[in-house]
């Protein structure tokens, strides 16, 4: 728009609220990275403030548009519930894995920086430790934010930049997990060090930055396993070998916290697999009962003991399909809706699925597929005790011209809808193609799960760093590899590794405990060996959540005050509650305050000295901000 009479005309024609409104922004200026507007673009428009035959026109800020809006016609304007969904760049959610993959990590990896980053700080206030205490890396913390913050620009993330860029982008990235990772190891240390007094000793310590307690198995190594069973008076724990030489074991930890490594020294479900007469393999742990065939595919997906399936009859999960992928414009914006007429399985086995892990603690089965001439997959099949997700460990070797890969799930459900999660909750789109809107969506954004449900019944489907999902009927399908020739035509080529899961679930999956599990899965429990003055090292744990609905997302120093933190929670199921929030550190005071930091003045919550706790109602999918004066 350059501010002739024909454009200003042609936006009054366009606007589609006359009669609820008497006012419409018109944007002029030479945009998309242009100069903005020009000396004679303001000069035609001011000769425009008053003419007959013409709107009147005045300079204004959006601020001052919107503000007048709101208060003369909003009660008049439509009002528009749900997502405003693009019909076009339903490719961007997929292009170019590698960076996803690390958006998604260097952001998790940043929230836990911060998290404990300001609990030390809290910890070091409280203790009055002089020049000893800990400094908040706020500088720090900040520059490598914007170095993940830059690679989010528009071009980038989603995958539509030139290949240089992505160059850049590998190095910002990397500099975020290496600067990033001392910082966490750090705050962890002056954490633990300051619980406990005596002579030094190395103890394994198992961190969480999740606000639920999680049994999980994980890896150590042999040292970190001896010095676990210092003193320890117990029997023996299970213990087992992986292929990599690391050594597996069970253990706990706090929500938002820390406790010593202690591997539980019983099971009541260890994992077993079995290979079946008709060379399937059966994979169980107490939990969930699953039958993968030659090709890695699942044939069943049950609980144990129920006859019902939740793979679709006739078909199978873990399915990996190979689409043609020839958008009409933009190669790597655009996944075209006739791309779904192309599908072709990927059943050509390379190594046919043998078990290479065979528990208590994990069972693994491998296997590995043949894509094409120029590339395949290898998977490692993993079932874990205390788990109620089947994991699939993915190795891509891509080299692809315009095909796009998938993974299907059909499940043994009927729903009209499907539910994917989003930042800060979830949406619920259609798997049917009713109307035009409907089949728009048959490739949709979602982030860390979706799952397909009917009464009391259902299965989610979790990943590490996908963002392209599609539901069309009971078949879930996964996004995992596309391979566009512009502008970067050498995108995505080359190893991929990944991770997805499948969970089925009895009841509505909030109550499942999907959305944790994605969360799990996203947040690994971190095992890091300190030099403790004390062998026998206090559990803590830091922030307690009464309401698993109720969901702790963020904890950071605020920008403008001093000694002051800012903790974020949300609503993540979908409904009004009620949730008491617990400090474990010490706390003087809490208040309320919006997104930029602000207090609410209007805005009562009562905070409790004593139990250093704070009640505080939700409502669905609503975000909550504390300032907390330490």
């Amino acid at each position: 728009m350059k501010g002739h009479v024909d454009e200003v005309l042609r936006t009054l024609t366009n606007f589609q609220d006359k009669g609820r409104s008497n006012s419409s922004l018109y944007l002029f200026g030479y945009g998309d990275g242009g100069q903005g507007p020009t000396e004679d673009m303001l000069e035609r428009l001011n000769r425009m403030k008053d003419i007959d035959g013409l709107p009147k026109v005045k300079m204004a800020t959006p601020d001052e548009f919107f503000t007048e809006v709101e208060a003369n016609d909003s009660k008049k304007l439509c009002h528009w519930m749900g997502e405003l969904y693009l019909e076009i760049h339903n490719g961007t959610y997929t292009t170019q894995a590698e960076t996803k993959k690390f958006n998604r990590f260097c952001e998790l990896l940043m929230r836990e920086v911060e998290i404990f980053s300001s609990l030390s700080l809290a910890e070091s206030v409280a203790r009055n430790v002089g020049p000893n205490a800990f400094k908040y890396p706020a500088e720090e913390i900040r520059r490598l934010w914007k170095s993940v913050l830059l690679n989010q620009f528009h071009d980038v993330l989603p995958g539509s930049s030139i290949n240089l860029v992505y160059k850049d982008a590998v190095v910002l990235y990397k500099d975020v997990v290496d600067s990033s990772s001392p910082l966490l190891t750090k705050a962890l240390q002056t954490l633990v060090q300051t619980q406990t007094s005596g002579d030094a000793k190395a103890i394994p310590l198992v961190a969480n930055s999740c606000s639920w307690k999680r049994t999980k198995v994980v890896e150590i190594s042999a040292d970190q396993l001896t010095a676990a069973l210092v003193n320890r008076a117990t029997e023996p724990p299970v213990t087992q070998q992986d292929f990599t030489g690391k050594t597996l074991v069970i253990t706990s930890a706090p929500s938002v916290g820390f406790a010593p490594l202690e591997p539980l020294s019983s099971l009541v479900n260890p994992v077993t697999v079995e290979k079946l007469s008709n060379g399937n393999i059966r994979l169980q742990n107490g939990l969930i009962e699953a039958v993968v065939d030659d090709c890695g595919r699942l044939t069943e997906l049950r609980f144990p003991g129920s006859k019902k399936n939740a793979v679709a009859p006739g078909l199978y999960g873990n399915q990996l399909v190979l689409f043609d992928d020839v958008p009409l414009y933009w190669d790597a914006w655009d996944v075209m809706d006739y791309h779904l007429e192309t599908r072709r399985p990927v059943e050509d086995v390379f190594e046919k699925a043998k078990i290479v892990l065979e528990g208590p603690l994990r069972a693994s089965v491998e296997v590995s597929l043949k894509i094409s001439d120029a590339s395949y997959v290898k998977q490692l099949i993993v079932l874990d005790a205390h788990s109620p997700c089947l994991a699939f460990n993915t190795e891509v070797h891509w080299h692809e011209n315009h095909k796009f890969l998938k993974v299907e799930f059909p499940v043994n459900v009927v729903a009209a809808l499907a539910t994917y999660e989003i930042q800060y909750g979830y949406l619920q789109r259609p798997t049917h193609f009713n109307t035009s809107w409907d089949w728009a969506r048959f490739e949709v954004c979602g982030h860390k799960w979706a799952d397909l449900s009917e009464y009391d019944w259902g299965v989610a489907v979790l990943n590490d760093s996908k963002y392209g999902w599609s539901c069309i009927n009971n078949i879930l399908r996964l996004s995992l590899l596309r391979s566009p020739k512009a502008p970067d035509e050498a995108a995505d080529m080359g190893i991929q590794k990944f991770t997805y899961a499948v969970m089925p679930h009895k009841g509505v999956f909030q109550d499942a405990g999907v959305i944790q599990e994605a969360y799990n899965l996203n947040c690994p429990l971190r095992i890091d060996s300190f030099v403790l003055p004390d062998t026998s090292a206090v559990s803590r744990s830091f922030v307690e959540v009464d309401s698993p609905s109720v969901i702790f997302e963020a904890l950071k120093l605020a920008e403008d005050a001093e000694n002051v933190l800012v903790g974020r929670f949300y609503e993540a199921y979908g409904g009004h509650t009620t949730a008491n929030i617990r400090f474990g550190f010490p706390v003087k005071n809490v208040k309320l305050c919006n997104l930029l930091e602000n207090p609410i003045a209007e805005a009562v919550i009562t905070f409790c000295p004593t139990s250093k706790s704070v009640e505080i109602s939700f409502s669905p999918f609503q975000i909550i901000s504390l300032l907390i004066s330490i």
